[in-house]
């Protein structure tokens, strides 16, 4: 750490970059999706664990409600990753480009941060909207 005097240290600025701001980017990606991920997963579970109609179609309207607003923020992250990345591309020398030109693309990463939240959230909006048509409906337990 450099020897910086009182005075100083809360006039001079951090040193922040685009190579940072990837990495916290990523890092905030990474996140949502996992969160996403864990509250699809829960959704899920409670739809099966219903046990009443009423139940199964509360479960599934708020899940996919909220998997809207989730797959919402997704979106703007990897938006925002998408141009830091872009950003980067421009520099020859940075390693994401160096990496980039040796592999090719971008992977999966559209598909897995986009794709699937999308696909999930479209599954959770029909399987609530066919609760609420009995189409899916709550097995009877008959004993």
């Amino acid at each position: 750490m450099p020897n910086i005097s009182e005075e100083n240290r809360d006039s001079a600025s951090p040193v922040w970059d685009m190579s940072q701001e990837r990495q916290l980017t990523e890092m905030l990606m990474a996140q949502r999706f996992n969160f996403f991920l864990v509250f699809f997963s829960i959704v899920v579970a409670g739809s099966i664990n219903a046990k009443v109609q009423f139940h199964l179609q509360l479960v599934l309207t708020a899940g996919a409600l909220v998997s809207m607003i989730l797959v919402k923020a997704l979106f703007r992250t990897s938006e925002r990753l998408n141009a830091i990345l872009e950003y980067l591309k421009r520099d020859p020398t940075h390693p994401y480009t160096i990496i980039s030109a040796a592999v090719g693309g971008h992977g999966v990463r559209k598909l897995l941060w986009r794709h699937l939240p999308a696909g999930c959230t479209a599954a959770l909006a029909t399987a609530a909207l066919l609760s609420w048509f009995c189409v899916i409906r709550v097995p009877s337990v008959t004993g």
